[in-house]
């Protein structure tokens, strides 16, 4: 319990108040050109997969961890894990950018 109300706390000092705390969701919902990649942990009770299905609908790549839940914004992930997933995303983002602005 201690360690949910310290999560819970520290989320809740995010935002000054709900009504910025729903503005600034609803400015997720519709789709963005930035190329945009989400990495979620499967069993998230933090940021369950449910509350990202509005950006999931529209993100170019959505990468879902399976078995992880929040810890994985805790450590850098190990060279081998999923790193070369957001590598190739990045580099064919990069490449998609520089395309388009030629």
């Amino acid at each position: 319990p201690s360690v949910a109300g310290r999560m819970l706390a520290k989320q809740l000092g995010y935002w000054g108040d709900d009504e910025s705390m729903r503005a600034a969701g609803e400015m997720l919902l519709p789709a963005h050109a930035v190329p945009t990649m989400l990495v979620l942990g499967g069993v998230d009770k933090n940021v369950p997969l449910r509350v990202a299905e509005g950006v999931q609908g529209w993100a170019h790549r959505t990468l879902i961890l399976g078995g992880m839940g929040h810890e994985i914004q805790d450590a850098p992930p190990a060279a081998n894990s999923w790193v070369p997933d957001v590598k190739a995303f990045v580099a064919s983002a990069l490449v998609g950018t520089a395309a388009a602005t030629k």
